[in-house]
């Protein structure tokens, strides 16, 4: 009998105290993690690494979250994005809806809600 795959995810945060709470989130949860501080550097693992799930930030310098997904789109049209973001929601929705983003999780992430979404799409 053979074990499962453990799933990795992507933790792109240019922030690195939010990078760091995440990942450890994320591990807690049983997952394998990458992870990047900046949409540019995301993209880059995202080419050598087989990556099941990417946890995105929305706010960052030079390449925002928005302009990263649009690039993940572009090469991986599948791949499950969840946007983290301190900002509203509500506000985000229409640039959400064009990237095909169906989560959102607030910041600071609540582990159970962040493992209700990891359980829903992994």
């Amino acid at each position: 009998m053979s074990t499962p795959t453990r799933k990795t995810i992507l933790c792109i945060d240019d922030d690195s105290i939010n990078l760091l709470v995440l990942k450890h989130l994320v591990h807690s949860m049983g997952y394998s993690t990458e992870s990047a501080s900046s949409g540019e550097e995301g993209l880059t693992i995202l080419k050598d690494k087989a990556i099941d799930l990417v946890l995105l930030d929305i706010y960052m310098p030079q390449m925002d979250g928005f302009e990263t997904a649009a690039a993940i789109r572009a090469v991986h049209l599948g791949m499950p994005i969840v946007f983290i973001s301190a900002g509203e929601v509500e506000e985000l929705a229409e640039k959400m809806k064009k990237l095909a983003i169906q989560h959102f999780l607030p910041k600071p992430v609540n582990k159970e809600l962040l493992q209700e979404v990891l359980d829903t799409i992994l």
